[in-house]
């Protein structure tokens, strides 16, 4: 199954520690395509395609 960067899977952590561990798991093989960086209502954003191509949208809460 092909996958596109146009679908992705968001995922909403409750802490910087659980945001940085799925980030690092998604971008190990992957790539990163945007930030990490603060946006909004959330200290870290980011998008990510990992390294079966699957993309996801990770943000923490403040």
């Amino acid at each position: 199954m092909d996958f596109s960067w146009a679908t992705s899977i968001f995922v909403e952590t409750k802490n910087e520690a659980e945001f940085d561990r799925l980030f690092e798991a998604f971008k190990e093989g992957g790539h990163v395509m945007m930030g990490p960086e603060a946006m909004g209502i959330y200290s870290k954003v980011t998008w990510v395609t990992d390294r079966f191509g699957v993309t996801w949208q990770l943000v923490c809460e403040k």
